[in-house]
């Protein structure tokens, strides 16, 4: 029941980025508008569900090369190793 919750929200929400685009698009008088609007309508669909990848990827690189645990633990060892 879940899944198909998931699906129907998921549906609801591609149908809606199909209808805004599609109104936006015929607002527009000529073709270099129509693809302008066009482009910006799907970009903001697309990053809505998904803008904190990109910035939880940046921060998740940054942590990995500012807290290196594995190459202090690796430090430690070779240290106490004669």
């Amino acid at each position: 029941m879940i899944t198909f919750t998931i699906l129907m929200v998921l549906g609801a929400y591609l149908l809606a980025a199909v209808l805004v685009t599609w109104v936006v698009l015929t607002r527009q008088k000529n073709r270099k508008a129509k693809w302008l609007a066009g482009f910006f309508s799907v970009t903001v669909f697309v990053l809505i569900p998904t803008w904190d990848w990109a910035l939880g990827s940046i921060y998740f690189s940054y942590l990995c090369q500012a807290e290196d645990t594995f190459g202090k633990y690796m430090h430690t060892l070779s240290s106490r190793n004669p």
